[in-house]
């Protein structure tokens, strides 16, 4: 099942960063008013960028999802970056390190690692960033069946600079 959803995140990958490449090289274009985009860091033979992630700010129930008492409740982030480059096209993708858990009192900022598929690197420069802040709900009520359910809370994106 598991499995079924990583290949669901891969084609849905794809499928984006194909309409990104048919939309020329204005896609990684800054809007007008915006400022400059999320600031990753490459390493040395640009396969790998770190960057730092904000997690809005949640709402407790019963009109949000945030149940900070709730220990059967964890978060992570999955994360994309597409970078054009001429006739080849570097994607990366990422998750954080570490779970954590909601806030209802400020943004969190997470640090991530994404890592460009094999064969392919990053080149300094602008690239679009996706995420999705997901929350994994533990269920041990039978502790030799775990019920483990996954719900994405959060999705986005921006312009991130490479460099």
């Amino acid at each position: 099942m598991k499995g079924m959803q990583k290949m669901k995140g891969i084609k849905i990958a794809f499928a984006l960063a194909a309409v990104l490449a048919m939309s020329g090289i204005g896609w990684a274009a800054k809007p007008v008013g915006v400022g400059p985009g999320i600031s990753g860091d490459l390493n040395g033979p640009r396969t790998e960028v770190t960057v730092e992630v904000t997690v809005p700010q949640m709402e407790a129930p019963p009109t949000g999802l945030c149940d900070t008492a709730n220990t059967a409740q964890t978060y992570s982030i999955k994360a994309y970056i597409f970078q054009p480059s001429g006739r080849i096209f570097a994607i990366g993708i990422g998750s954080n390190t570490e779970s954590f858990s909601c806030s209802t009192a400020a943004d969190q900022q997470i640090d991530m690692l994404i890592k460009a598929l094999s064969g392919l690197s990053f080149k300094p420069g602008p690239a679009t960033l996706v995420y999705q802040v997901i929350q994994t709900t533990t269920d041990i009520t039978d502790p030799l069946n775990p019920k483990i359910t996954d719900l994405v809370v959060e999705e986005a994106g921006s312009r991130i600079d490479l460099h």
